[in-house]
């Protein structure tokens, strides 16, 4: 059950560091202007499509241990706080 809440929250993390990279490819970024360092806008446009990546990882598995230990108890009739 903590493991669930832990990953929720990682996902949580990864999201808001994806948008924030993705976000500020026009603007300063840590005081440095992105739009004029074409290095920074490569590494910052590569390191928010990463933690998006990154956070559909994380729902992926998290809905497949939901679906798994579901599926598992449905048809091996044990309750679901075995899993």
């Amino acid at each position: 059950m903590i493991i669930n809440l832990l990953v929720g929250v990682v996902i949580l993390i990864a999201i808001f560091i994806a948008y924030y990279l993705l976000s500020h490819l026009n603007k300063k970024l840590f005081g440095i202007n992105v739009q004029d360092n074409e290095r920074m806008a490569k590494t910052a446009k590569t390191g928010g499509i990463t933690f998006i990546l990154l956070a559909i990882l994380g729902v992926i598995a998290s809905l497949s241990k939901m679906i798994f230990s579901f599926s598992l108890s449905y048809f091996l009739e044990l309750p679901l706080e075995q899993f």
